[in-house]
């Protein structure tokens, strides 16, 4: 039998003002998470988005980054910063559009707090930062970057898990 060899994948929903993440190391092991800000202004964090970025990389050491398609000239910029910092540490880099990731989600699941219950009933141990359902004039919850970014992480690994099915039916029976 073949041993399966799994990436570290590290995923980042990036966000004009900070980004959320997951490190999984296995398909169902979720082993960090959490929300990362750089903002600049008065409220200023010290620390910036590429040294942000270095740091979780080099703590996680991931072979493979996955960021959403960025909606915005701000996200924009900021997923070209991560890039060129993933590749100039030899990280392999992935975007994923919207629509890649919600082609992965059940059909019955409509918003955003659906799917962050359907994680969090896959991952239990994000239950505690499942916020509660907003109200319509209410901002989304800091955390629903977290859900974000194991969705990403979700749509990449089951992208490549389909990927792997397709390879091992193209592969001879019997090595000649």
């Amino acid at each position: 039998m073949i041993d399966e060899i799994f990436e570290r994948v590290l995923a980042l929903e990036v966000r004009s003002l900070c980004f959320g993440f997951a490190l999984f190391e296995q398909p169902d092991d979720l082993v960090d998470w959490g929300v990362r800000s750089f903002r600049n202004g008065v409220n200023a964090v010290r620390i910036s988005l590429s040294e942000r970025v270095s740091q979780l990389s080099s703590q996680s050491k991931p072979d493979v980054v996955v960021v959403n398609v960025p909606l915005v000239k701000e996200q924009a910029t900021s997923v070209s910063e991560i890039k060129k910092l993933v590749k100039k540490q030899g990280i392999r880099f992935q975007m994923l559009s919207r629509s890649d990731i919600r082609s992965t989600l059940q059909q019955n699941i409509r918003n955003k707090y659906q799917v962050a219950t359907a994680i969090a009933e896959r991952y239990p141990e994000l239950t505690a930062q499942l916020p509660a359902r907003r109200k319509i004039w209410q901002s989304e919850p800091y955390q629903m970057k977290i859900f974000d970014a194991v969705a990403i992480a979700g749509a990449y690994l089951a992208r490549e898990q389909a990927h792997d099915r397709r390879e091992s039916y193209r592969r001879p029976l019997i090595d000649a």
